[in-house]
């Protein structure tokens, strides 16, 4: 390989943000080139973007201070180390400062390209392109400059059109630009034009026949594609050639998460990641993080994943201690454990190290939610919040502020839906893959859904006609789930929410497919996929086919017996058999579990966690149904009268009015009765 070949894998490996192995490339290019210091800048730059070795890193490039090559490139590089030093050098940043504005006025057009290349491998594209533009002015054919300005501007996402893939071309008329082919791949995928970027990539595979980022950008070009066998099939040929290769274990366990949901294998390849990603990039903070981020957003909150996925984090803050995006992390993660008082504090040691972290914040925030519910300290903490955000609105804030206003429907939904556009919105300059699936955040985005849920109305008509006849909060979530389940084919979890929210709907037929899919290819053993089969089975008087399916769930998972809704469904089984003390006895365990006390009256902070509003009312309203076909009107009187008062400022106080008023009219008088909500 010549010089530029070495520039372009270096460039390609910054911009991937591996940045040991980056370095390990720069090593070699010094060795066979010593006489060109673009190396030197490089080392400089990958020593400190690692993060560990600032250090050394600003040594390097103090020896190409004065450079008019690199100018005002260096000056940035060093005022990015300086200001990430445990000790801060104030009066250095003052002096960069100053001869930052002086390097400005005499910009070259090498230094100002070198500048927008570091910029840009910081993530500053916007800046990045600034520089590239004022570059390609002084110096309109240089290749290098063509192919970094069209790779700012496809990572902008300002322009997708043939002007960016000219460019590219472009820079391929001076000669071999590596880089340049890998944007065409880039292009070509962001477009759906997959067949020219597989043959560009084989055209690379045979020109570079000892590299493999050809390969590693074919299994990942497969993957963007939806092409999972393919993806997997050059994985485990890039892992026979090089068994430690981090981007083909990566796209390994995320296909056994995503496609096949395979967690048991997931765990053990996780650690093997973990001890590859020691050996291969050890300082790497970010990449440790980003790797535990991705992976807990996708396993359905799968407990032996987050064991796994704290520990990347915990790598990552460990090499970093006083890194407060690394410890809001670790927090969130603790969070998703349900471990809140140990998520808090670190919520708070994050908050200490940078007070402007508004997620930190908000994290705290969400502990204190989950431990207290919505108290007049969330309350104003959320409002805060809101104030001091910024023009950037943070997506899990507006989450929070749709609790706030759980009582006003209308503006608790309007809320929901602008936190699942903020989490599309970067995702157009993404093919799918490991940042794509990072950026999406499906656990997120499951929440979002469960709260749109809460917000749609509990009865519909019969049959399911149109999607835009729905409900507007049942639509937004068919919309996520359909985005989710095409992401993650191997998440039960949002195949259920699906599937609840067909039956919702009213669409049977679907919501019954779904479930089938749910126990036929994913988990057969899934209980809540057996109980909504049930539920759908009474709405349609199907009691036997019902108890079968309960029976069913029950032989899979004896810890269902744990769930109100078995009971609840149970109960109302044995109410259509007749058999009525059975029924009772069933809505009275189901009671029990929920935390309704023995007047009848409702624990808050358990109801929120068991059933939901709807099928409370639904066991109350059955419990009464039964006490009427036994005769036993004194308890049903008095029953309604404590629901009437329980659920009148509620979101079912329409259900409740019309049950109330059916059951004073007609007590006693329908037999068959039965109050089970499309829940």
């Amino acid at each position: 390989m010549d010089e530029q070949d070495y520039k372009n894998i270096i460039i390609y490996y910054g911009r991937e943000k591996l940045y040991r192995t980056m370095h390990r490339i720069v090593l070699e290019a010094m060795a066979k080139f010593t006489s060109d210091n673009s190396f030197r800048y490089y080392n400089g730059v990958a020593l400190i973007l690692e993060g560990v070795r600032l250090q050394e890193g600003i040594r390097e490039l103090d020896h190409l201070q004065g450079d008019k090559e690199f100018g005002m490139a260096v000056i940035l590089t060093l005022l990015f180390a300086h200001k990430r030093c445990s000790v801060v050098d104030k009066e250095e940043l003052l002096s960069l400062d100053s001869r930052l504005k002086e390097e400005r006025k005499k910009l070259s057009a090498s230094s100002a390209y070198y500048s927008s290349l570091f910029l840009f491998l910081t993530g500053k594209y916007e800046k990045a392109r600034e520089y590239v533009d004022k570059s390609q002015r002084m110096n309109p054919n240089n290749p290098e400059v063509m192919t970094l300005k069209a790779w700012c501007e496809l990572n902008l996402n300002k322009n997708r059109s043939t002007f960016v893939l000219g460019l590219f071309s472009k820079a391929l008329e001076h000669g071999k630009q590596l880089d340049a082919d890998i944007g065409r791949v880039r292009y070509h995928q962001l477009n759906n034009d997959y067949e020219t970027a597989i043959t560009i990539l084989n055209q690379l595979s045979v020109r570079y026949p000892d590299l493999n980022i050809p390969l590693v950008e074919k299994m990942k070009c497969h993957l963007s594609n939806w092409n999972w066998d393919s993806s997997i099939e050059i994985a485990m040929r890039i892992l026979n050639l090089e068994p430690m290769n981090l981007e083909a274990l990566l796209i390994k366990i995320l296909i056994l998460v995503v496609k096949d949901g395979n967690y048991t294998n997931s765990v053990s390849a996780l650690q093997y990641l973990f001890r590859a990603m020691e050996k291969i990039e050890p300082t790497n903070g970010e990449l440790f993080m980003r790797t535990g981020q991705v992976f807990s957003r996708i396993c359905g909150r799968h407990n032996s994943i987050l064991t796994e996925t704290y520990q990347f984090v915990e790598k990552a803050y460990k090499l970093n201690p006083n890194n407060a995006e690394f410890i809001t992390e670790l927090g969130y993660q603790t969070a998703m454990q349900q471990k809140f008082k140990e998520a808090s504090k670190l919520f708070k040691t994050a908050s200490k190290i940078d007070d402007s972290s508004v997620h930190a914040l908000c994290g705290l925030t969400l502990c204190q939610m989950s431990e207290s519910g919505i108290t007049e300290q969330v309350s104003q903490q959320i409002e805060f919040l809101t104030e001091i955000q910024g023009d950037e609105k943070i997506a899990i804030l507006l989450m929070m502020s749709a609790k706030l206003h759980h009582a006003d429907h209308d503006k608790a939904m309007k809320l929901l839906i602008e936190a699942s556009e903020i989490q599309f919105k970067n995702l157009s300059t993404l093919s799918y893959g490991v940042e794509y699936l990072r950026q999406l955040n499906p656990d997120f985005l499951l929440e979002l859904v469960k709260g749109l849920i809460k917000l749609s109305p509990t009865e519909h008509s019969s049959d399911f006609t149109s999607i835009s006849s729905l409900h507007p909060s049942l639509t937004h979530s068919l919309n996520l789930l359909d985005s989710i389940v095409k992401a993650c084919p191997g998440l039960v979890e949002a195949f259920y929410l699906q599937a609840k929210v067909q039956f919702r709907s009213s669409d049977v037929g679907n919501a019954a497919i779904t479930l089938q899919k749910i126990l036929h290819e994913i988990d057969p053993t899934y209980a809540d996929a057996h109980l909504l089969i049930a539920q759908i089975h009474i709405q349609q008087k199907l009691y036997q086919r019902a108890a079968q399916s309960l029976e069913i769930c029950l032989s899979h998972d004896f810890k269902v017996r744990e769930y109100p809704m078995y009971h609840l469904l149970q109960g109302i089984v044995y109410k259509n058999q007749q058999r009525h003390e059975d029924a009772l006895k069933c809505f009275f365990t189901a009671m029990n579990i929920c935390g309704i006390n023995s007047n009848g009256s409702i624990s808050k902070k358990i109801y929120e966690n068991t059933l939901s509003i709807s099928d409370l009312l639904t066991l109350y309203l059955e419990v009464i149904n039964t006490h009427v076909l036994m005769n036993q009107n004194t308890e049903a009187i008095k029953l309604m009268q404590l629901v009437s008062s329980e659920f009148s400022s509620t979101s079912e106080e329409g259900r409740l009015t019309i049950a109330t008023a059916d059951f004073y009219i007609q007590q006693g008088k329908n037999k068959d009765g039965s109050f089970l909500s499309n829940s």
